[in-house]
């Protein structure tokens, strides 16, 4: 059989769909073409995320990558969006998966990616350089904890997607405040419903103040003004009917967890993501560089990893410092371990960090769900 890797076109967005319905077992083709509307089109740029083999030019095991610039205010990180990977089951156990992982790992260096990440169960995607780290907090909201005397009369929702371009165009200056995809107002809009998403519009009085976007929890927050939390989020479980509900927050959003941690009666620290790291420098200086914007900090050390090698990581002035080094490191870390290390919250290491590393870690690696 002749067996081929390459990127998918238009001319195989049908099939694409119908593999992808069949590989995760849904009853409808169209069903991912609903899920994610903004990549799931028949259009060569859109197709092209879509890595897959094909034996005797059927699509037989596909991985997509899918490209984003992650921004956190004035900083930016060009980044690739796992996702969609199968094989089909007659297929499987013959190296397949491996080898389009590996092929596409590839292809994401060509393509400039400065790491790869996807949610999800880690297990299977460890052996591929894949590692869960990374700090974000959830947050039990618990309507017992709101002034049972606060109005919560003037607030009502509506679903977002149905809003004038008026009202959206202020909710994607929103979008723009926290952790976010770069996007075009219209891509944006595209995007909204994607994953399973809801977008509820929250107006007080009949002026729009922010929206919530919530799937299976919470997922965003973005409000004009952080004093009406309070008086949303109350007015939010009212509309749900519902006394609890779950909100994850990235640990640098500090005002939302401050704000948040008031109205919740328990809250946990985790992992958000599983990351592949392809630009060691970039990615660390962009994650140092956000955790600067949050507080002045300076401290260095040097670690060596058997993964990515020797590496200075220094903080003065406000400034983040990543640069290959010879010598004795501080540090030395075996595998996925400098996964841990760096971005861990939990930090195992913290008993014997010197004074330069404990200043800077951990390193609030970070990316939004992919919708």
């Amino acid at each position: 059989m002749a067996e081929i890797f390459t990127r998918m076109s238009k001319d195989d967005f049908k099939e694409c769909l119908q593999f992808l319905s069949k590989a995760f077992k849904r009853d409808d083709s169209e069903a991912f073409k609903a899920l994610f509307p903004r990549i799931m089109r028949p259009l060569d740029d859109a197709m092209n995320a879509h890595h897959c083999i094909k034996l005797d030019g059927k699509i037989v095991g596909m991985a997509a990558s899918y490209p984003l610039v992650l921004k956190y205010g004035d900083l930016s990180l060009k980044v690739a969006g796992s996702g969609n990977i199968a094989v089909d089951e007659t297929c499987r156990g013959k190296g397949y998966m491996s080898a389009l992982l590996n092929h596409t790992a590839k292809e994401d260096k060509k393509d400039g990616f400065a790491f790869s990440y996807f949610h999800g169960n880690e297990a299977r995607y460890r052996r591929f350089g894949y590692h869960k780290c990374g700090v974000q907090c959830s947050f039990d909201i618990n309507g017992r904890f709101f002034d049972p005397k606060l109005d919560i009369s003037g607030i009502t929702f509506e679903d977002l997607t149905k809003q004038s371009d008026e009202i959206l165009k202020k909710a994607y200056e929103l979008y723009k405040t926290q952790y976010h995809f770069e996007r075009e107002f219209e891509d944006y809009k595209l995007a909204l419903p994607s994953n399973g998403s809801i977008n509820y519009a929250a107006f007080k009085h009949g002026e729009f103040i922010g929206y919530i976007v919530h799937a299976e929890y919470i997922k965003n927050v973005y409000l004009s003004d952080l004093d009406d939390f309070a008086v949303v989020m109350k007015a939010y479980l009212n509309y749900k009917n519902t006394a609890t509900v779950c909100y994850v927050v990235p640990d640098t959003e500090y005002e939302l967890m401050r704000t948040a941690i008031k109205y919740s009666e328990s809250y946990r620290m985790w992992p958000p993501a599983n990351f592949r790291i392809y630009d060691f420098k970039k990615t660390v200086e962009f994650f140092l560089a956000v955790k600067l914007t949050n507080g002045d900090f300076e401290g260095s050390f040097t670690i060596d990893s058997d993964i990515f090698g020797k590496w200075s990581i220094t903080a003065k002035n406000g400034v983040p410092c990543v640069e290959r080094f010879d010598g004795k490191a501080d540090f030395t870390l075996k595998g996925l371990e400098v996964y841990d290390f760096l971005f861990a919250g939990n930090n195992a290491f913290r008993q014997s960090l010197t004074a330069g590393a404990n200043a800077i870690l951990p390193i609030p690696i970070y990316c939004p769900y992919l919708n």
